[in-house]
């Protein structure tokens, strides 16, 4: 987990960059600005946490023993399931959602995930251990992706229908190299 954890300074490095940016448009007045940033960032995002998640999950036989050593050999699973939740760590909703002055609503999106991963973690810690907590939180990023956007598609913030579309042009096109 200590390993996916700090792969996160990207995607909040990335967001600083965005995050100046935004509070100098005001929304009401450049929706197409907020859109256009939505597209290019989430494109942005959707491939650099793709390229990142594919590597670990392909080689994460090759990183383990690498970087910790023989002895963390049992691990490889746990960073192969928790790599599912690379591609959610990377998502520019939030930021969106900072910009308008709706901090409540990623508090609220996070304090629901929070419960969400509490409950998770009790079944699937139960059944699978170690692999349990990996999928767990790879579930709760997703939760977390899920709420922002469904917020900002809710409040016509966003539409989100060309982004899918390019996200799944992408996704098909990596995953086919």
């Amino acid at each position: 987990f200590i390993f996916i954890s700090a792969l996160a300074f990207l995607p909040s490095n990335m967001n600083k960059v965005l995050l100046p940016y935004l509070f100098k448009i005001p929304f009401k007045n450049n929706e197409k600005k907020f859109n256009f940033i939505f597209r290019m960032y989430s494109k942005l995002f959707l491939i650099v946490s793709y390229f990142i998640f594919i590597n670990i999950f392909l080689f994460a036989k090759d990183i383990i023993p690498l970087l910790f050593g023989a002895k963390y050999i049992k691990s490889i699973d746990v960073l192969v399931y928790a790599s599912f939740s690379i591609p959610f760590l990377f998502i520019v909703s939030e930021i969106i959602i900072t910009t308008l002055d709706k901090q409540h609503v990623n508090m609220r999106n996070q304090a629901i995930a929070f419960v969400f991963h509490v409950i998770i973690n009790f079944i699937l810690i139960y059944y699978y251990h170690a692999n349990g907590a990996a999928i767990a939180t790879a579930f709760t990023f997703l939760v977390i992706y899920i709420l922002s956007h469904r917020y900002l598609i809710k409040n016509k913030i966003i539409s989100y229908g060309p982004v899918f579309k390019e996200k799944i042009i992408i996704l098909l096109f990596t995953g086919g190299l």
